[in-house]
């Protein structure tokens, strides 16, 4: 009874200063919305390290930032009383595991934090493949979600490719209110279940694997879990890879030769050689991120890539609902560099323009939903000024993307597969990536 009295009076000491810590958190907050899944938010891949997997998160971690403390009873304060963001996922907010997130959890992380307190532990996976055995033809799981109505479970079985299951008629399997279930399929060698949510479009097959699509949530997959993500700019990536894959097609690698994290937390993603085979390299943010600015930093040349490499920062859902940064001697030419509405042929939605031999460029697009304003200037600074500025371009044709389903990617890629012309590996160097709302 101590307990709850103390934590309470802690509760109603936040509420009187929520205005203060709403003004002085504002940039944490709007980012830990869009804070991906993951239980170490903190970690970062690096050299040879193995990769984590997705689809694990810290009960407790409200607002993202990979640890429970104060910030996150205020956090879910916000969204209780004031309609502040989500916890995202929703299921992370429920500090105390009783199913929901509520005030109840607040006072139990404050317990925890200024009371010494019971800790909140770490919470399970948001979907699990139950006792499946090759050649079953009938998928078992549980998905420990809040609200059934707002998640569907999508299975695809891997043969020569991914195959949705049961059918295309029928792609969906419903979770039921004990969080379990279940459906039939076809023969497989590799099953993915996908925890998606609404705006998910399943489709009949794919050619790279299920979980990179917009609308998943998490997924499981048997007997492995195949895709390699990684944490880098307080955002979680998922690593690209498949052979004969868009754009191109190339062979796209999740080797450390070909995406890495270095000691000074910058992201390389390689072109390189090996096998006789030229690999290429791609990364794509864990989920929709919606209206603002993204800001990128590059600590290479683009104005130097080979005739055939493309090197692009884009947010991407479908062909028509996408915005393109690319730096490409073929595409751009005579320039080297771009700004795109797709679909590029639309007049209008191009914008082509030069980059200098510059070695720390930086590149950022407000995207809103009556224009796209586009700047890249040398250097690192957060705004470009009157001596930086490179080119600027301000978009208000009629395919500005609409948000909910896009996601941001960077890759370095051959145009077509086409084999580079100077036969030489590429490389490009991102010091960091940022958004705001």
């Amino acid at each position: 009874m101590n307990l709850h009295k103390n934590a309470a009076a802690v509760i109603l000491f936040l509420l009187l200063i929520i205005p203060i810590l709403q003004s002085a958190q504002n940039s944490q907050l709007s980012h830990a919305r869009n804070t991906a899944i993951g239980a170490d938010i903190s970690s970062t891949y690096a050299g040879n390290n193995e990769n984590a997997y997705a689809c694990d998160y810290v009960c407790g971690d409200a607002n993202g930032d990979g640890s429970v403390n104060v910030s996150d009873a205020v956090y879910i304060i916000n969204y209780v009383f004031i309609g502040g963001d989500i916890p995202f996922p929703i299921e992370a907010g429920d500090a105390n595991g009783d199913g929901s997130c509520n005030v109840s959890d607040a006072v139990f992380i404050i317990n925890h934090v200024f009371i010494g307190g019971p800790a909140p532990v770490a919470c399970p996976y948001l979907i699990n493949i139950v006792n499946l055995q090759q050649g079953d033809n009938t998928v078992h799981g549980t998905a420990n979600i809040l609200d059934t109505a707002l998640y569907r479970v999508v299975l695809w079985a891997k043969t020569d490719r991914w195959y949705v299951q049961p059918s295309v008629a029928n792609p969906y399997t419903f979770v039921q209110g004990d969080g379990t279930w279940s459906n039939s399929t076809y023969p497989w060698d590799r099953m993915v279940a996908l925890l998606v949510d609404l705006s998910y479009v399943p489709g009949s097959t794919r050619d790279y694997h299920p979980s990179m699509d917009p609308g998943v949530v998490c997924w499981d997959e048997y007997p492995d879990k195949s895709i390699k993500y990684f944490n880098w700019s307080n955002y979680r990536w998922r690593i690209k890879k498949g052979d004969l894959l868009g754009p191109g097609p190339n062979y796209f690698s999740d080797d450390t030769v070909n995406v890495w994290i270095d000691q000074d937390k910058r992201l390389h993603l390689k072109i390189d050689y090996r096998d006789d085979i030229w690999y290429c390299s791609e990364v794509v943010l864990d989920h929709s991120l919606g209206y603002g600015l993204y800001t990128f930093k590059v600590d290479s040349r683009v104005d130097n890539l080979d005739y055939n490499t493309i090197f692009a920062g884009f947010i991407y859902e479908t062909i028509n609902e996408e915005f393109d940064i690319e730096f490409s001697q073929r595409l751009a030419a005579p320039f080297n560099a771009l700004y795109v509405a797709q679909p590029w042929y639309t007049p209008g939605n191009i914008e082509f323009f030069n980059m200098p031999n510059s070695s720390q460029t930086s590149h950022s697009f407000e995207w809103r939903s009556d224009r796209i304003i586009c700047n890249s200037w040398n250097g690192h600074s957060d705004t470009p000024t009157g001596s930086t500025l490179i080119h600027t371009w301000t978009y208000t044709g009629e395919d500005i993307p609409i948000p909910g389903g896009e996601r941001m990617i960077f890759n370095l890629y051959l145009f077509g597969g086409e084999v580079p012309v100077q036969g030489l590996e590429d490389e490009a160097i991102i010091t960091s990536f940022q958004y705001t709302e």
